[in-house]
């Protein structure tokens, strides 16, 4: 892809990002940032979970930003896009069941298509990785970009790669990594402009 497409597809993906921030600000807190109280207050979702304010808000300004980027993206890239595509690790060798996962030589990555996702279970998903945005070349699995946004609450929070938990596949490493190890190119953070 050449350096000047990619560089309308990030001003485009930066603009959708300020301005999901500033619709969802406007929307549900008057248009002010909330104050880093209010980020940890615990609030339910209209499904009934419980999160903190700044993951409700967040997974808002996500939405919004998709959707953005999706009306954006098919203008600059129509078919050579995907939004939240799911991919996993899967062995090289199908007759080696437990290959060791130090080994990146005896693992590939494998595209899961929608309509296979839609059909696992929540414990296939663990290991899976989805990033927002994928920009490719005719394929999911022929990665140019990868874009990842990132709305921090709290003031004077830098946009950060979450770290997986104890427990996840991945425990102990940082998203961005685990992005590049499956994806092979550097994935980029997009946050708003007018941010924390």
């Amino acid at each position: 892809m050449d350096e000047a497409l990619a560089e309308r597809i990030r001003a485009a993906l930066q603009a959708c990002a300020d301005k999901a921030y500033g619709d969802t600000l406007r929307m549900h807190l008057g248009g002010r940032r909330p104050t880093d109280a209010e980020c940890d207050h615990l609030v339910t979702s209209a499904g009934g979970e419980q999160m903190t304010l700044a993951m409700w808000l967040g997974l808002q300004m996500h939405d919004e930003a998709q959707r953005c980027a999706e009306e954006r993206l098919s203008q600059l890239k129509p078919r050579g896009f995907v939004t939240t595509p799911r991919y996993r690790r899967v062995p090289k060798d199908p007759a080696n069941k437990n290959p060791d996962p130090k080994k990146p030589e005896d693992w590939r990555t494998e595209w899961i298509d929608p309509p296979k996702e839609s059909m696992l279970r929540s414990a296939e998903k663990l290991g899976t990785i989805v990033p927002d945005i994928v920009l490719h070349d005719g394929h999911p699995l022929l990665v140019q970009k990868v874009f990842d946004y990132k709305f921090p609450c709290k003031s004077g929070r830098l946009p950060s790669w979450r770290k997986y938990p104890v427990g996840h596949p991945y425990q102990g490493r940082y998203q961005d990594r685990v992005y590049k190890d499956l994806l092979k190119v550097d994935p980029e953070p997009i946050s708003p402009t007018g941010g924390p």
